[in-house]
C-alpha cells in the first residue's frame, strides 16, 4: 500500500524538485518538497518521513551533512536517498557508510530511482510485519476465526473503527490479547504502512515514562546527553498504543491530555510545541470507573481516550475456542523447536477444561513448557504436571520455579528470535541484519549457531 508512504524530496533546484514530485506522485506517493536543507530538518522535528530524498550539492548544507544530522536523531526509522547531478564511487562509499540507503545519479533512468524507492517501501513493509511477530499478530488468525459470540461482536468492532481515526480503550484481563487487537486495528486501518509503536507505561517510573513518551532535549535531567524524541513523535503518521494506561500517574495525565488537545508535544527541558500525527489505542485491566471516583484517573483524559470501548472476554468464557488455541500454539512451537510432538485427546480435554487466570499467555506459556520437556506425544499426565506447575507459579501463592542460568535463557531467546526473523525474510540474510540492526556477518554467525535453516 504506497496511500501513506511520505516522502520528503530535498534540493535546491525548482525543476527537480518539481519532476521528482510528479514522479512520485504518479506513483502512489505523498510527496513533500523542500528547497532548503535546515528547513527539511525542522520539518522532520514536526512530521514524520519514512524516506528523505536529498541533493548533495547544495548551498549552506551538503547532503551528507543533512545525511548525518538525519541518521543522528532518527537512525533507522527514516531512509535517506542521496540524489546527486555528479557521482563518484568516493561519494557513494562515504554516502552508504554514514547510513545512507542508496546513492542515485539524476541523469540516469528514473524507473531505476523508483525501483530504490520501492525497496524502502517494501522494506518497510517487511518492518511491519516482524513488528506483527513482535507483538503476536501472529494469533490474529486465531481471533479472527473464533466461535464464540462475544468475540465475534469484538470483531465487529474491530471492523468498524479501523475504518476510522477514532481513540480505542480496550478493556480486558491480563493476558487477553489486547495487544493483539491493537494492532490488528492499526494493520486494517490506513496507517497499516506506518509505525506501530507500543508502550507499557506501568513498567516504568513516573521520571522515565515522562521521557519515553514526550521526548527531551539534550540537559533537560541528569544523564540526557543527547536529543532524544518520544513516543508520541515516534508514532508520527501511525499508531500509538499504550498498555497499562490506568497506570499513569497525575502529571503524566495532564500532560498526555493537553497533547490530545492541540495534537502538539513539548519534549523534556523545551517549550517549543512539535506537530504529532497518531491514531491512539489504550488499554487497562483496571477499573477505570473505579478509578475516576476515587480521584486516581482524569475524567476529562478518560473521555478523550474513550471514543470507543472494546471489552475483551477472557478465555474461560470462550471455551469454544481453546483448541484452536492450543493448535494455534503447537504448530508455532513446532516451527520454532524443530519438534512435532503429537496430543492425545485426553490432554486437548484437560487444556480446554481449565480456566486460565492468566488467559492466552498462561495457554501460551503452558503449552511452551510442554514442547519443552516432552518429546513424542503429550499425556494427559503430561498436562496435569504443566497444569499443576502453572497453578504453583509466582503470583498465586506457590514457589517460583527454578531460576534458569542468564546464559541459557539468552540463547533461548536467540534461537527464537532469528528463527522467526529468518522464516519472516524467506531466508534473507540482508533483510534479517536491516529488521534485528546487527552486521551481516553477526547474523550469518547467529543462524550457523543456532543451525537455522
Amino acid at each position: 500500500m504506497k496511500r501513506g508512504f511520505k516522502i520528503l524530496v530535498v534540493d535546491d533546484e525548482p525543476e527537480f524538485l518539481e519532476a521528482y514530485s510528479i514522479l512520485l506522485s504518479e506513483k502512489g506517493y505523498e510527496v513533500i518538497c523542500e528547497s532548503q536543507p535546515r528547513k527539511a530538518l525542522c520539518l522532520l522535528e514536526k512530521e514524520y518521513f519514512p524516506l528523505v530524498m536529498v541533493d548533495l550539492v547544495m548551498p549552506g548544507m551538503d547532503g551528507m551533512e543533512f545525511l548525518k544530522n538525519v541518521k543522528a536523531l532518527y537512525g533507522s526509522r527514516t531512509e535517506v536517498i542521496i540524489v546527486t547531478g555528479f557521482g563518484t564511487i568516493e561519494n557513494a562509499v562515504r554516502a552508504v557508510k554514514l547510513g545512507a540507503f542508496g546513492y542515485f545519479i539524476k541523469s540516469s533512468d528514473p524507473e531505476s530511482m523508483l525501483a530504490e524507492v520501492e525497496k524502502v517501501r517494501k522494506m518497510f513493509e517487511l518492518k511491519a510485519e516482524n513488528s506483527m511477530l513482535k507483538y503476536g499478530l501472529l494469533e490474529e488468525d486465531v481471533f479472527l476465526s473464533t466461535k464464540n459470540p462475544k468475540m465475534m461482536e469484538v470483531l465487529e468492532m474491530i471492523e468498524r473503527v479501523s475504518r476510522t481515526d477514532s481513540n480505542v480503550l480496550l478493556l480486558g484481563e491480563s493476558g487477553t490479547g489486547k495487544e493483539v487487537i491493537a494492532k490488528l486495528i492499526h494493520k486494517k486501518s490506513s496507517r497499516s504502512i506506518m509505525p506501530f509503536v507500543a508502550i507499557n507505561c506501568k513498567a516504568y517510573p513516573l521520571s522515565l515514562l515522562e521521557s519515553e513518551l514526550f521526548g527531551h532535549e539534550k540537559g533537560a535531567f541528569t544523564g540526557a546527553t543527547s536529543k532524544r524524541q518520544g513516543k508520541l513523535e515516534e508514532a508520527g503518521g501511525g499508531t500509538l498504543f499504550l498498555d497499562e494506561i490506568g497506570e499513569i500517574e497525575a502529571d503524566v495525565q495532564v500532560k498526555l491530555l493537553r497533547v490530545l488537545e492541540t495534537r502538539t508535544v513539548e519534549r523534556l527541558g523545551s517549550n517549543k510545541p512539535v506537530s504529532v500525527d497518531f491514531r491512539l489505542i489504550c488499554a487497562t485491566n483496571n477499573d477505570i470507573d473505579r478509578a475516576i471516583e476515587q480521584g486516581t484517573f482524569r475524567p476529562d483524559l478518560y473521555y478523550r481516550i474513550s471514543t470507543i470501548v472494546i471489552r475483551i472476554p477472557p478465555l474461560r468464557e470462550r471455551k469454544e475456542d481453546i483448541p484452536g488455541f492450543i493448535e494455534f500454539f503447537m504448530n508455532s512451537y513446532s516451527r520454532i523447536m524443530g519438534k512435532y510432538p503429537e496430543m492425545e485427546e485426553g490432554a486437548v480435554r484437560l487444556l480446554a477444561a481449565y480456566d486460565y487466570p492468566g488467559n492466552i499467555r498462561e495457554l501460551k506459556n503452558i503449552i511452551e513448557r510442554l514442547f519443552v520437556l516432552c518429546d513424542g506425544i503429550i499425556t494427559e499426565e503430561d498436562v496435569k504436571r504443566s497444569l499443576q506447575g502453572a497453578q504453583k507459579s509466582p503470583g498465586r501463592g506457590g514457589e517460583a520455579p527454578a531460576p534458569v542460568a542468564y546464559e541459557t535463557a539468552k540463547e533461548d531467546f536467540e534461537r527464537r528470535y532469528f528463527s522467526m526473523l529468518f522464516e519472516l525474510s524467506g531466508g534473507n540474510l540482508s533483510q534479517v541484519s536491516r529488521l534485528s540492526g546487527l552486521s551481516r556477518r553477526q547474523v550469518f554467525n547467529k543462524i550457523k549457531k543456532y543451525s537455522i535453516k
